[in-house]
């Protein structure tokens, strides 16, 4: 009967991290196909970020150290992100937790 514990608590966390890589994977996918919001989280390197806001008449709106703010109202400017070298891009709010990184 004690080895059955170790069993399911290795489940438990198996379907928690199968449950968080699907949610994270659906908001990146939603991001690139849907563009929710104008302005983005640019996790990668800056250069990415200034070619793109660059060419698609974008803005940066802050650069912090391991992310850029980034703003464009061009469709595609979020495919044309992970072109450039982005390693991550995620929606950015206005309001909510997001207000705590300013």
């Amino acid at each position: 009967m004690t080895t059955d514990r170790p069993v399911r608590l290795g489940r438990c966390f198996s379907a928690l991290g199968i449950a968080l890589a699907a949610w994270f994977l659906g908001v990146v996918a939603a991001t690139i196909l849907f563009e929710p919001t104008s302005s983005v989280v640019v996790v990668g390197p800056v250069a990415a970020a200034e070619e793109v806001s660059a060419a698609e008449e974008g803005a940066i709106i802050d650069i912090r150290p391991g992310y850029v703010r980034v703003a464009s109202l061009q469709k595609g400017f979020v495919r044309q992100l992970y072109a450039h070298g982005a390693w991550l891009v995620w929606p950015m709010v206005d309001a909510g937790c997001a207000g705590l990184l300013s």
